[in-house]
């Protein structure tokens, strides 16, 4: 089976690089920049000033998620301005800091795409991983091309230091309401 593989530099703050890996291990199409870096003023709300990815409004978790769903416009995800056109990729953890925010009650995995901030940079969330919209469609498509004889169900998310061209927004605050309700 394929699966996504993310990796992310500790400095959240910049860009991570998304792939997709077929079952033979070859790279499938282009890596993807993906920021995986939550809103600061929105973590301190909520009783994590230090954006801890095991707890709620934290930085996305490292360890390892299934896809669970790909739904398009459907409530919650029809906020343009915070998810985008595409829909989103629903995730539940299985292992690593995923599964311990799971059991801490943290919910609401995606990735997702959504207007950029000033600059185009990439805004942040509060514990998803957001894509250009283009971007977000390409992963999409990508996916879609590979069922059902490769299905993508697995994505690995680490990090080891390696950054993206695309960098964060210096927004601290979403005040989106992510993750989003009834999730």
């Amino acid at each position: 089976m394929a699966k996504i593989r993310v990796q992310l530099n500790p400095d959240r703050t910049q860009g991570g690089i998304l792939t997709i890996i077929d079952s033979t291990g070859a790279i499938v199409g282009n890596g993807l920049s993906v920021l995986a870096k939550a809103a600061v003023d929105d973590a301190t709300a909520h009783g994590n000033p230090l954006a801890d990815p095991t707890m709620a409004y934290g930085d996305t978790p490292t360890g390892t998620y299934n896809i669970t769903g790909m739904p398009g416009f459907v409530f919650p995800y029809n906020n343009l301005h915070s998810y985008g056109p595409n829909g989103v990729i629903q995730l539940d953890p299985l292992s690593g800091q995923a599964a311990v925010a799971k059991a801490n009650g943290r919910f609401g995995f995606l990735f997702h795409g959504g207007d950029p901030g000033p600059g185009g940079a990439l805004r942040r969330t509060n514990g998803c991983m957001r894509l250009q919209n283009d971007e977000m469609a390409y992963l999409k498509d990508q996916i879609n091309q590979l069922y059902p004889t490769d299905q993508v169900t697995t994505v690995e998310v680490s990090e080891v230091g390696v950054s993206s061209t695309i960098i964060c927004d210096s927004n601290s605050s979403c005040g989106e309401g992510d993750p989003p309700p009834g999730f």
